[in-house]
């Protein structure tokens, strides 16, 4: 293979100029959120695989299907030594702020950011 056209395109995250052989994850992804959009209940989608196989940039192309479809959407990365409060508030804020300017009802989006804002703030119990 000539290096200058090889479409692998190494680098965590970064997208090859084609992302081949994800067809089944793109199209479950789809079903999953028109499920969710009808109120119909649906099974989580995992993603596995050794490193360097695509599973971030997967994750980005499946983001971008669901802000397309006007979802919101988050990101967090659990550590071992990190608390999920502060990444879940922090994923929660950017998918609200993305939502915002579409929603029918800005004074709900304020008052959860509020809620949000308590959840994040909040200190954990001691001993733990």
């Amino acid at each position: 293979m000539d290096p200058v056209r090889n479409p692998y395109a190494p680098g965590a995250g970064q997208r090859p100029p084609e992302l081949a052989g994800r067809g089944r994850e793109l199209d479950v992804f789809d079903i999953v959120l028109e499920r969710i959009a009808r109120g119909r209940p649906e099974r989580s989608l995992m993603l596995t695989g050794l490193r360097g196989v695509g599973k971030t940039v997967l994750l980005n192309t499946l983001r971008s299907q669901a802000i397309n479809r006007l979802w919101g959407s988050g990101k967090i990365e659990a550590r071992p030594d990190q608390s999920l409060r502060r990444p879940v508030a922090a994923a929660l804020h950017m998918a609200v702020r993305e939502l915002a300017p579409r929603h029918r009802a800005p004074d709900r989006i304020d008052a959860f950011l509020g809620v949000l804002k308590a959840f994040a703030m909040r200190a954990a119990p001691t001993g733990r």
